[in-house]
């Protein structure tokens, strides 16, 4: 995997990343098209990939609350349940929204995302949103951690997941 980054700040407020990756399989042949052979088979991969592209927009109103649009990462806790996942190949990014609110006391995103887009109709979608907040004075040395998730598969499907974490 090689990873190529830019950052640049428009204000002290705003700013942009962009990473793009190729990623490639050790040992898989192929040429600079992406066309490798698979035993009998000829498959096209594209190894270019855009692997982040957001807007990030700090202290809105004055106040310590940031959103961010675009692709992005986003990583939580030990990354169990939500990670970008930096020791995979390709790594993982959501294409989304999300609002951050941090104090000396507790930070809280609140995010939504897609995961895949299914058909023309948002209805067709599979989207990825939740709330995650670190609650950092409560017990001393340690973070408490608050959180609910939910995957959203059309109207067919919907998964649910609340938990907490002690980490210190």
């Amino acid at each position: 995997r090689v990873r190529l980054t830019a950052n640049a700040n428009a204000t002290d407020d705003t700013s942009v990343k962009i990473t793009i990756q190729d990623t490639r399989t050790f040992g898989q042949g192929g040429d600079s098209t992406g066309l490798y052979t698979d035993g009998a088979n000829s498959i096209t991969s594209n190894h270019l990939d855009l692997h982040e592209a957001y807007v990030n927009v700090a202290n809105i109103f004055g106040a310590p609350i940031a959103l961010r649009a675009g692709r992005q990462e986003l990583n939580y806790g030990d990354q169990r349940l939500v990670g970008g996942f930096g020791w995979s190949n390709n790594g993982r990014a959501f294409d989304g929204f999300k609002a951050m609110y941090t104090n000396d006391a507790v930070d809280v995103d609140l995010f939504t995302t897609t995961i895949s887009e299914d058909g023309v109709s948002i209805n067709d979608d599979t989207s990825f949103s939740g709330v995650y907040a670190t609650i950092k004075q409560l017990v001393p040395n340690n973070t408490v951690v608050l959180y609910l998730l939910n995957k959203n598969d059309n109207a067919d499907y919907k998964l649910y997941t609340i938990g907490a974490r002690l980490a210190g």
